[in-house]
């Protein structure tokens, strides 16, 4: 069961982690565009890829822990499987809810 948690958590970290490069490329390349604070959207960008890059460092955490952390403590462990189901769920409530709209909005698309 540790594994198959781990790995799932290790599986959304590094979707998140291939999510969150685009936008940190984004933010890289305008830079220098913005005149101001209504028209600076590299700003939306570097929130985007702050938010995302706490999720891939959740997801990596977790399946590091429970996947390959020597021997885990009985206490920590109940709270990595249980940290590691929150996130689990989140992420697929996430995908799913983007399955549902006809049309993906333009600041999560590529």
């Amino acid at each position: 069961m540790n594994k198959i948690l781990g790995m799932a958590s290790t599986f959304f970290g590094i979707v998140w982690l291939l999510k969150t490069i685009p936008w940190l490329l984004r933010f890289l390349n305008g830079i220098g565009e913005c005149s101001g604070l209504q028209e600076c959207d590299s700003l939306l960008y570097l929130f985007l890829a702050i938010i995302f890059s706490l999720f891939v460092y959740w997801g990596l955490k977790v399946g590091y822990e429970l996947v390959i952390a020597l021997q885990p403590k009985p206490l920590i462990l109940w709270a990595t499987r249980k940290w590691a189901l929150l996130y689990i769920i989140i992420n697929l409530i996430f995908f799913f809810y983007l399955l549902s709209i006809p049309r993906v909005p333009y600041f999560l698309s590529n």
